[in-house]
């Protein structure tokens, strides 16, 4: 009998039946062995990936292993002087006094790059790398080893830091001005993935701000537009754009700039808002607040019915403001970050111009992270002459120690950790450090420049067509000759990008507006070259473009000159800027466009725009105008579906629920496109093993190499934002015709 047995044993091993394709061990452990192969690969890169739990952890420990110097460092982002010695600088204070990030500004970028180098994308790309390099490498070598966070200001526009080697867009009212929230969120997308490649972990925008539509109101084109609902959609869209790709972002100036005409960064302004405007100042960020936004800036303006007791106090100075409004009737519970407290006046009017003591009020009052524009050296930020030595820091730093209650400064700590943690999990500053070919592959790649020329022809807007030169099918330029004169009065930013544009076709005369803040206009000059190239060229179109009330006065002096010729010119006014420096005296004279920025990718969209390469679209300005007002009629509802209705109600401000932090790992957070992604590769895999098991040794061995690199690639090489939007494609898959989640945070 036993026998037999191994008989029938020794028959089955040699001679498998072919019941199924599978039977007899080796196919057996063919599949067992692309099973193994597939899981060693997914769960390996799976799980070195830190879990959630795993990040609680390591910011407790830091917590009870840091000092207090250390945790009060934390608390601080600072810039650091331009020039040679700016790394000596940033050393010191990165390892002596533990700052927890660094602002970059212009100055600090051109510090890195040869001056004696023409200044072209790469080269600016390749300072802005090696300058985050070299910061998170200083980090890296100190006590605590934590990554910096490092910021820029990168609203588009004119309100840049980094004004080449980047994609650039027009301002955030271009962006609005495309009427079309999803293409915002494309170009935030581009921003997001550009700056994380270059090694900045934080943009302070968007500004959620809402602009008044006045010509003195100082926030201008960096507000989306006139209406709470309007910013409220546009501004979430951008956000959300540079968040899909592991950005972090500030909304800010909170509570709203938007009914102040005086720039903070000349003096305090002070606001005696009604209850129902602050509710429509505050309507943006509680939508943004509400659905995931990383941090708000607080404004440096006083509100004297936020704080009765304060009344001279600017928000971000106040401790019952933040405490009280921000966290607790906003439900905000993520990271408070205070505008500059060193290069802005309103901050040092309110403490007396102490710097140090603007420091040390701001943390105080409960911003978590406090700015500071320049330590280490005397040089400009904007209007304001920094002069603020690392002795002024210490001093802010030791009265912080003694008097910061544990409490508060465990509670703000923990808070700028975990925002470090959403994107550097280990919170290690070895893993923040940039990988150079990577960004110099990603930044102002071919796809990013088509969605900014895309962005850009969208924003175009007519303001008013009473020459009718846009009507029908055909652009103002089709109708001239090619011997036809054009004369081009333009600001030189556009000058230099028009010209050549124009002159492929037309015979063009160019004639330069100065644009310069610090110096008086002269006029006199500007008109007198105008009045000599009409004469002598006869133009039969006048371009001209207009940045401020200087400009658009010398336009009226022209058109005067010309309703006095015999021979009309057509004339066609650009403004770069907002479109609200114009009244009903230039509508029965020109045709207005607005572009909403002086930028290249602007200047050559209104190019298209007149040439008729470019269709412009016939849609709502986002800002009023005294002859066209603006209407908020959009619900708040992104990123699909923008419906017209009435202004929702403004019920009185409550206190929603905050909403739970995103999770920083959201590879972990998506455990169904694992197992599907699993299920699918196993499947395969199976199948390819019956198939096979006749073929050739060879063959087997690169059907088993390619379900390893499979397995590998499906879990250890897919972004986390691919996962996301892979498992909402599965949603919607499964649940077709569903109602889109609601994020609209209204009542």
């Amino acid at each position: 009998m036993e026998v037999r047995r191994r008989q029938l044993a020794r028959r089955w091993y040699r001679t498998p039946k072919r019941v199924w394709p599978y039977s007899g061990h080796v196919a057996f452990w063919r599949v067992f062995s692309a099973a193994f192969a597939i899981w060693v690969g997914s769960a390996s890169s799976i799980y070195a990936q830190p879990s959630t739990s795993s990040t609680h952890a390591r910011i407790d420990s830091l917590l009870e292993s840091l000092s207090r110097e250390q945790k009060v460092g934390q608390l601080l982002i600072v810039g650091i002087p331009p020039g040679p010695d700016q790394f000596l600088v940033s050393e010191r204070l990165i390892k002596d006094y533990h700052v927890g990030g660094i602002i970059l500004f212009e100055h600090n970028v051109e510090g890195m790059r040869d001056p004696t180098v023409p200044i072209e994308s790469r080269h600016v790309t390749e300072a802005i790398v090696e300058m985050t390099t070299r910061l998170q490498w200083q980090a890296a070598q100190s006590s605590s080893s934590l990554p910096l966070l490092i910021a820029v200001d990168q609203e588009q526009g004119s309100a840049v830091v980094l004004e080449k080697g980047v994609t650039l867009f027009p301002s955030a009212m271009g962006l609005a001005a495309t009427n079309n929230p999803e293409l915002v969120r494309q170009a935030g997308r581009v921003v997001g993935e550009e700056l994380r490649a270059l090694g900045i972990g934080m943009n302070l925008a968007p500004v959620l701000d809402i602009n008044r539509g006045e010509a003195r109101d100082f926030i201008r084109d960096r507000s989306f537009g006139a209406g709470p609902n309007w910013v409220a959609t546009y501004g979430a869209a951008f956000a959300l754009g540079m968040q899909d790709e592991g950005l972090l972002v500030c909304a800010k100036h909170y509570p709203g700039h938007g009914q102040t005409a005086r720039d903070p960064h000349q003096g305090l302004p002070v606001l005696r808002s009604t209850e129902q405007e602050i509710y429509n100042s505050i309507l943006p960020f509680r939508h943004l607040a509400t659905h995931g936004v990383d941090a708000v800036m607080t404004a440096h303006i006083a509100f004297p019915r936020l704080d009765l007791e304060n009344k001279k106090i600017p928000f971000s100075l106040s401790r019952r403001a933040i405490t009280q409004h921000l966290r607790q009737t906003l439900g905000f519970d993520g990271v408070v970050i205070s505008d500059d407290v060193i290069g802005m006046r309103a901050a040092q009017e309110a403490v007396g111009n102490d710097p140090s003591r603007a420091v040390v009020k701001s943390v105080l009052a409960g911003n978590d992270l406090t700015i500071l524009s320049g330590v280490g050296g005397s040089y400009s930020v904007g209007p304001m002459q920094i002069d603020f030595t690392i002795d002024d820091l210490q001093h802010c730093i030791t009265d912080l120690v003694d008097n910061l209650s544990e409490e508060q400064l465990n509670a703000s700590l923990r808070r700028v950790l975990r925002l470090k943690s959403k994107i550097y999990p280990n919170l290690v500053a070895a893993d923040a450090i940039p990988n150079r070919q990577a960004a110099l592959a990603t930044v102002r790649r071919s796809d990013h420049l088509e969605i900014a020329e895309h962005v850009a022809n969208r924003s175009i807007s007519i303001i008013d067509d009473s020459l009718h030169l846009f009507d029908g099918n055909s652009s103002p330029l089709e109708r001239l000759d090619t011997s036809d004169d054009v004369l081009l009065a333009v600001p030189v930013f556009s000058k230099d990008d028009l010209t050549p544009l124009l002159m492929r076709h037309f015979r063009v005369t160019t004639v330069e507006l100065s644009y310069n803040p610090k110096k008086p206009f002269d006029a006199e000059a500007a008109f007198d070259a105008l009045v000599d190239s009409i004469e002598s060229d006869s133009p039969r179109l006048l371009i001209f473009g207009v940045t401020n009330r200087d400009h658009v006065d010398l336009l009226d002096r022209i058109n005067r000159y010309l309703s006095d010729r015999e021979r009309a010119i057509d004339t066609i006014v650009i403004s770069f800027r907002v479109p609200y420096l114009f009244d009903e005296r230039h509508l029965e004279k020109m045709t207005i466009l607005s572009a909403y920025s002086n930028l290249k990718v602007s200047n050559e969209a209104v190019a298209r725009v007149l040439l008729g390469e470019a269709s412009i679209s016939s849609h709502q300005l986002p800002v009023s105008l005294p002859y066209r007002p603006f209407s908020d009629l959009l619900s708040i509802a992104f990123p699909n579906d923008i419906e017209s209705g009435p202004t929702p109600p403004s019920p009185p401000i409550v206190n929603p629920s905050p909403s739970p932090a995103p999770n920083p790992n959201p590879r972990t957070a998506l455990p169904l496109v694992g197992i599907v992604v699993f299920s699918v590769t196993l499947i395969g895999a199976i199948v390819a093993a019956s198939i096979l098991q006749r073929q050739s040794a060879i063959i087997r061995l690169l059907m088993f190499l390619a379900v390893i690199v499979f397995g590998t690639l499906a879990f250890g090489l897919i972004s986390p934002d691919q996962f996301e939007r892979l498992y909402t494609s599965i949603l919607q898959v499964v649940q077709p015709g569903g109602a889109a989640p609601d994020i609209s945070g209204a009542e």
